[in-house]
């Protein structure tokens, strides 16, 4: 699995900094561990991950970092995590997988259905384990297509979370939104919603706006 704008964004826009511990479920290779140790210099971070080979990957990649003793990644799906760990976390982070698998033939190796599809994770479950593994004041933040976004919050809500923030993610000046950046917490709060608008309209791969610029400085290196 490539490196996405997706996960780029949300280990950027989430909110760990103040953080002791979190989680990253379904990590992949690690990238949002990764941005949330570079983001938050003491909090330790556990990773979940359900495919063999991505979680020796991950773990690999950890230990190559400057943080690699506040890293781990166990090999697990996150409601076996849910069912045997005492731990409660303060922020919760993951770029969960939202195709439908009746809808996502066309992806054939296991691997990449465990990462794009919902057979492995129903959004069910993953709303379940991470109100069971969240703390009283703690945080989940996710990204999602925004149709999905929005199921996923009435879902959410349901299950006795609260909606904190919601940014509308906009890909280009003009074009309308096309991601959903969520933040869920169990107690009563309002919603702050914003826009994020990623390109300008000037020409050229980088054309990012100052927001996108201000956002993802410490993590691409042509910013």
């Amino acid at each position: 699995m490539k490196i996405g704008t997706d996960a780029v964004l949300l280990g950027a826009w989430a909110s760990v900094a103040q953080a002791a511990s979190i989680l990253d479920i379904g990590t992949g290779t690690g990238l949002l561990a990764l941005m949330s140790a570079q983001r938050n210099k003491l909090a330790q971070i556990d990773a979940v991950e359900i495919e063999q080979e991505a979680t020796e990957q991950a773990n690999d990649n950890f230990s190559k970092s400057p943080w690699s003793n506040r890293l781990n990644c166990i090999n697990l799906s996150i409601q076996n995590y849910q069912s045997t760990t005492p731990r409660l976390y303060d922020s919760i982070i993951t770029n969960p997988p939202y195709f439908d698998i009746n809808s996502s033939t066309a992806i054939t190796k296991e691997a990449r259905s465990k990462a794009r599809t919902t057979e492995y994770l129903p959004k069910n479950e993953l709303i379940s384990s991470a109100f069971e593994l969240l703390s009283p004041t703690g945080n989940l933040s996710l990204i999602l297509p925004l149709e999905e976004g929005n199921i996923f919050i009435l879902s959410a809500q349901k299950y006795a979370f609260y909606l904190k923030r919601k940014t509308f993610v906009i890909p280009k000046i003009g074009k309308k939104a096309n991601r959903l950046l969520i933040e869920l917490v169990k107690y009563p709060c309002v919603c702050q919603e914003k826009e994020l608008v990623l390109r300008s309209l000037e020409k050229g791969p980088h054309n990012y706006t100052e927001e996108f610029k201000k956002l993802h400085q410490r993590f691409y290196l042509f910013l």
